[in-house]
């Protein structure tokens, strides 16, 4: 698999460009990552099969004009190779858009209906955390978490902390009844703004003073959310101080091979704990990592996205 270099999450490096067009230029089938750049290469016509991982991720979606998505990108430059090329969209938990195209018969589902080795689903602890905040804990690690964490550092084993924020408040939510603000025109979470003390809306506009207590329940327990990598970084350093913490975000994985280095040092058992966001949800295997841990799972539900539940499905599979 080639996966073109990246220069803080946007640009190709040249060299790593000229690199994968020379060794695609000596083969007859190539795979590659489908990134939006790959896909805009002017060699691409003599491609013969063309693969897309996980295509609905985010990091797939261009957001500097011309706006563009990789799917749709992948599937007209499948069309025009010289010989047509295969295009393949595989992904774990397709997009329903993908799916209904499935049935509809423009797609051909080819299913891997067993995992690995056939190893069982790992048990998973839901903990909610508004009865943890009746209880006295208005930490962001619930009372199972944190145990289960003391658990994994005693016995010497690795862990993991998934939270896909960087930590800036993306929504106002009530910890006594869970509910978040949405706007009343398009039914999406409205997004806090320190400098006016508002509450907007990225899809219409509309703007809302920034309420003193819950409107569905009048508790007082309302605030900003915004907790990130760094936050939870901040917390387990402080509850671990002696134990080794590596933090994987577009922060820490700016410059070239950064993302490599740094899972080269988790595997090396440099440190015990890996605090990312979405980069370290897919694909990874550590034999040593016996608990993952997922920070306030509910809050992407909340992004102001209509696909959010969707998308929280898909990353969290």
């Amino acid at each position: 698999s080639l996966l073109p270099g990246r220069k803080k999450g946007r640009y190709v490096v040249k060299k790593s460009r000229m690199a994968l067009i020379y060794s695609i230029s000596r083969s007859a089938a190539v795979f590659f990552d489908l990134l939006f750049t790959a896909i805009s290469l002017t060699f691409c016509a003599y491609l013969t099969v063309i693969t897309s991982h996980a295509s609905y991720m985010a990091r797939y979606l261009s957001l500097f004009l011309p706006a563009g998505s990789t799917a749709p990108s992948a599937v007209l430059t499948a069309s025009l190779a010289v010989c047509g090329a295969a295009l393949v969209l595989a992904s774990a938990t397709p997009s329903i858009l993908t799916f209904a195209r499935m049935e509809r018969g423009d797609y051909t589902l080819l299913e891997m209906p067993h995992r690995v080795h056939n190893r069982p689903l790992p048990e998973v602890t839901l903990a909610d955390m508004r009865k943890e905040l009746r209880l006295g804990n208005k930490g962001i690690f619930s009372q199972a978490l944190m145990q289960r964490m003391d658990d994994c550092i005693r016995a010497g084993r690795q862990m993991m902390l998934f939270i896909n924020r960087r930590g800036y408040a993306q929504f106002v939510n009530c910890r006594a009844c869970g509910e978040a603000i949405r706007c009343s025109q398009c039914d999406v979470t409205m997004t806090y703004h320190e400098t006016d003390h508002r509450l907007h809306c990225h899809w219409c506009g509309a703007s809302i003073p920034m309420p003193d207590k819950c409107p569905s329940c009048g508790s007082l327990y309302i605030r900003a959310c915004g907790i990130g990598t760094q936050r939870v970084e901040m917390e387990v350093k402080k509850r671990y101080p002696s134990v080794g913490v590596i933090r994987m975000d577009v922060d820490t994985t700016a410059t070239k091979d950064a993302h490599a280095q740094l899972l080269s040092r988790f595997r090396a058992r440099e440190a015990q704990v890996l605090i990312g966001t979405q980069m370290i949800a897919k694909g990874l295997d550590f034999p040593n990592v016996t608990m993952v841990g997922i920070v306030a799972a509910d809050a992407m539900l909340k992004l102001p996205d209509y696909r959010s539940a969707e998308r929280t499905f898909q990353l969290l599979t």
